[in-house]
């Protein structure tokens, strides 16, 4: 039995503890409320410099992390320092920011202002950059009014690297793709490109006939069909018959069975239809390019005749392709590009079939070639 003593110390023991845990998790001085005030100061800070429109800051603890794509050395910066600022520094209960992470990166003025908009049944999946947080917010409100709210969003914020016009050329791309009951459009610098399926023939010619008034300085192309039917066009822009290609492919993926250059059923599917954008197009050659992998560039050759095959089965001539095989550290496993071939010195160059071609171009679609398992390109 315990002595009025001990029980005394007991009793003083447990209400330690527990205004221990309330001054931890509770207080105004808790971890948790710091972190919250941490972060509501930080969140503030950016936003006086109007920094928010590119950054995104993330406290853990009192370490301040910044993200996002500054739009100079000097509005990183100013971030990094206006964080610094954003409340006292002290101790480990009642301090401030103790350290900013900057986890930035810069925008590239080489790089597309891409923006990327599919349309599956009612759904819509949007994704690339816009030029700030107020123009990504206006371009999201449209797509959800005209998809009725299904719509799946990833817009980047990519500060002074929209052209002139480039807002206007997004609700076109929008509004037309909305008309049709399946698509994909690619807006990209200054081009537009749209390929889809009309459920009539007016819907058909009302989607072409708005792409042919182009939007400040942007160059449009648009690919309709209706089901059953081919698409009607004739595009000279080696651009956008690039961008058409990539389009028609619809995110699918270019799979072969692994270590083999037979392609997947649904991937010769997609190369049809890419196949059948590219029919529509007057410029040429277009230039396939494989990755070489564990398979060696035999494979990869053989894998690029084989793209060929499937997108010549639209009606398109061979003679209007270019094949070559890109080194085993190449970005993309595929890549599609419409533009003029110039041979590599040294090496053999031909149509379909070729063994030569520079490893550099529009990315068509992205991913490793496995040698154990389905080998593909990401859609």
């Amino acid at each position: 039995m315990l002595s009025p003593r001990r029980k005394a110390a007991l009793i003083c023991l447990a209400i330690f503890f527990v205004l221990a845990a309330l001054a931890i998790y509770a207080s105004p001085v808790s971890s948790t409320a710091l972190q919250a005030r941490l972060q509501t100061h930080a969140e503030d800070a950016l936003y006086r410099i109007r920094a928010d429109e590119w950054a995104e800051v993330r406290l853990e603890g009192q370490v301040a992390y910044l993200t996002g794509r500054a739009p100079s050395v000097d509005a990183r910066e100013a971030a990094v320092a206006a964080l610094s600022r954003a409340d006292w520094a002290g101790g480990v209960v009642a301090g401030g920011v103790a350290r900013v992470v900057d986890e930035t990166s810069l925008a590239n003025a080489e790089e597309a202002f891409s923006l990327r908009a599919e349309r599956a049944g009612a759904r819509l999946t949007l994704s690339g950059f816009a030029p700030d947080a107020d123009a990504a917010a206006r371009i999201s409100a449209q797509a959800e009014r005209l998809f009725g709210g299904q719509v799946e969003s990833d817009m980047r914020i990519f500060p002074g690297g929209a052209p002139l016009g480039w807002e206007s050329a997004v609700r076109l791309l929008l509004q037309e793709l909305a008309r049709l009951d399946a698509g994909v459009g690619l807006i990209e610098n200054e081009r537009v490109a749209l390929v889809g399926l009309a459920a009539n023939a007016q819907t058909e010619d009302a989607v072409r006939a708005a792409f042919e008034t182009t939007a400040g300085e942007f160059r449009t192309a648009a690919l309709i069909r209706r089901d059953g039917g081919a698409y009607e066009g004739a595009v000279d822009d080696e651009v956008l018959c690039t961008m058409l290609v990539r389009a028609a492919l619809a995110g699918r993926p270019v799979s072969f069975s692994p270590g083999l250059d037979a392609l997947t059923a649904p991937a010769r599917a997609a190369l049809r239809r890419a196949g059948e954008a590219f029919a529509a197009c007057s410029a040429e050659p277009l230039q396939v390019r494989v990755r070489e992998d564990a398979g060696g560039s035999d494979l990869a050759q053989m894998r690029a005749t084989a793209i060929v095959a499937a997108m010549a089965q639209a009606g398109v001539d061979p003679a209007r392709f270019v094949t070559s095989v890109t080194p085993a550290d190449a970005a993309r496993a595929v890549s599609f590009e419409v533009a003029a071939f110039e041979p590599v010195t040294g090496e053999p160059a031909g149509p379909a079939g070729g063994d030569a071609g520079p490893d550099s171009g529009t990315e068509a679609q992205g991913g490793a070639i496995p040698p154990d398992a389905d080998d593909q390109t990401e859609g």
